[in-house]
C-alpha cells in the first residue's frame, strides 16, 4: 500500500503556472488544476505549504530589468516585487476559491538577504491555514538578491517537518540522457540538458534537484502538474529525488 502524505510542501513551478514564452501571462488551467488538487489534500486532512516560482513574471521581470537598466537596484527590486505580488494574488484567488484558507507570505518580510526565518510559516500551518510563499527579489545591504522558490521550497519542508516535498513542473518528472523520465535520481546524476522556455535566472532543473536533495522530507518527488495529488497520496508519478 502507498504511503500518503501527511504534510507537504507542494512547489508551483513558474513553467506550469505561467506561459513562460508569454510575459506577464498565468496559465489558468493549469494553476486551477493544482488548487482543485490541493484544495483535495486539505479536505483529507494534509498539511500544505504551498511555494510557487516565478515563471514569466519574476524571471522575465528580473531580465527585462537587467537588460535595461544593467543592475538591479532599490526600484528594480520593488518592481521585481510587485510582478510577484501580482502571480502571488492570481494563486491565493485560485486557491481560496477551492476553498483552501490560502494566507500570502511574502519572503521578502521573512527573508533578510539569503537567511529567512520561517516562523511564521509554521505559526500559520499551525494555526490551520495554507502558508503560500514563493520566489522574489529583496534587498539586503543596498545588494539585491534574488531568492529561489525552489530553495524556499526545501527549506521550508526541513523546518516544518513536511513528510512530503513535491516539485509540480510542466514535464512529467526528471528526464534522463535519452528524454525519458527518470524513475529516481540524485543530483550528480546524468539528465537531460533541456533548453529554457522563457526566462530562467535561477539556475534550472540542476540547481532545483540539488535544492531537493537538501530537504529532510522522507519522500521529494518532481512531477508533472497533472499528477500532484496522486504524488500526495503516496503513488509513484514523476521522479524521486533521492539524497
Amino acid at each position: 500500500m502507498p504511503t500518503a502524505c501527511r504534510s507537504a510542501v507542494v512547489k508551483f513551478g513558474g513553467s506550469a503556472i505561467t506561459v513562460k514564452s508569454e510575459p506577464l501571462t498565468v496559465n489558468w488551467e493549469a494553476l486551477d488544476s493544482l488548487s482543485e488538487q490541493a484544495s483535495r489534500y486539505v479536505a483529507s486532512g494534509g498539511r500544505l505549504v504551498v511555494v510557487h516560482g516565478g515563471g514569466s513574471f519574476g524571471h522575465y521581470m528580473v531580465e527585462k530589468l537587467r537588460a535595461e537598466r544593467g543592475g538591479l537596484g532599490p526600484l528594480e527590486v520593488a518592481e521585481v516585487q510587485r510582478s510577484m505580488a501580482t502571480l502571488s494574488l492570481a494563486v491565493v484567488s485560485s486557491l481560496v476559491g477551492r476553498g483552501v484558507p490560502a494566507v500570502v507570505h511574502p519572503p521578502h518580510t521573512f527573508c533578510a538577504g539569503e537567511t529567512c526565518d520561517y516562523s511564521p510559516v509554521r505559526r500559520d500551518l499551525d494555526a490551520g491555514l495554507v502558508p503560500v510563499t514563493y520566489g522574489d527579489g529583496v534587498l539586503a545591504g543596498g545588494r539585491a538578491i534574488i531568492i529561489s522558490g525552489d530553495r524556499l521550497a526545501a527549506q521550508i519542508a526541513s523546518f516544518v517537518g513536511a513528510d512530503c516535498l513535491v516539485y509540480a513542473s510542466d514535464v512529467p518528472g526528471v528526464l534522463g540522457p535519452d528524454g525519458r523520465p527518470l524513475r529516481s535520481v540524485r543530483p550528480g546524476d546524468p539528465i537531460a540538458e533541456l533548453g529554457v522556455r522563457g526566462s530562467d535566472v535561477t539556475g534550472g532543473m540542476r540547481y532545483k534537484l540539488r535544492e531537493a536533495a537538501s530537504s529532510t522530507s522522507r519522500l521529494v518527488r518532481i512531477v508533472h502538474w497533472r499528477d500532484v495529488l496522486r504524488a500526495l497520496q503516496g503513488e509513484e508519478v514523476g521522479t524521486q529525488v533521492l539524497p
